[in-house]
């Protein structure tokens, strides 16, 4: 993997985030941009970061077919952190996202 250069102003951004969630306030953090400006290995390398830290990462995907599927990054989030697959049943997703 090549060296990553360049973000750290984004990487601070992310961190400041994190520390406003650690102090209780809920965080949100979308990331928007043309295809290869490096928006996944900005991600990689803040979740790289947070090693050794006591925290759950979620992280979810637009994908250009899924346009017209609302909140798809969101199912996406729910689904990774309920277990959730494409093979599962509605009851079996149900009960999941109850418990």
């Amino acid at each position: 993997m090549a060296r990553f250069v360049g973000r750290n102003h984004e990487l601070g951004l992310l961190w400041s985030r994190f520390q406003s969630a650690i102090r209780g306030q809920g965080q949100v953090v979308g990331v928007a941009g043309e295809a290869g400006i490096g928006k996944s290995r900005l991600l990689y390398e803040f979740h790289q970061s947070l090693k050794g830290e006591r925290v759950t990462y979620l992280e979810g995907h637009c994908l250009s077919y899924g346009s017209p599927i609302p909140y798809l990054p969101v199912l996406d989030i729910v689904r990774a952190g309920c277990g959730i697959t494409e093979a599962d049943s509605h009851e079996a997703i149900t009960e999941t996202v109850h418990a």
